[in-house]
């Protein structure tokens, strides 16, 4: 998928959007983290958001950790461009 793609993708949903520049910004972080930060009670939702993210090759795990794949990251890249551009 493309990148323009990914981010109408993520910008269609605030809790997809949310997940994701929660790992970006992090670089690596666990489902427990993820729970804690975006105020879940159950880990089922937070599961449900970071394996629609690793599906669409966003996201990767290794060992129970999250990091933004290379087409995460350049999805990232842009999503800053365009902010930084939009606050000039």
């Amino acid at each position: 998928m493309g990148i323009q793609e990914d981010i109408s993708w993520l910008n269609a949903d605030a809790d997809h959007r949310s997940t994701f520049m929660l790992i970006a910004k992090r670089g690596t972080v666990r489902i427990r983290d993820l729970k804690e930060e975006l105020h879940e009670d159950d880990w089922w939702p937070v599961k449900y958001l970071v394996g629609n993210l690793v599906s669409r090759g966003l996201v990767s795990e290794s060992s129970g950790r999250y990091s933004l794949t290379e087409a995460g990251q350049n999805v990232y890249e842009s999503i800053k461009t365009v902010r930084e551009f939009g606050a000039v």
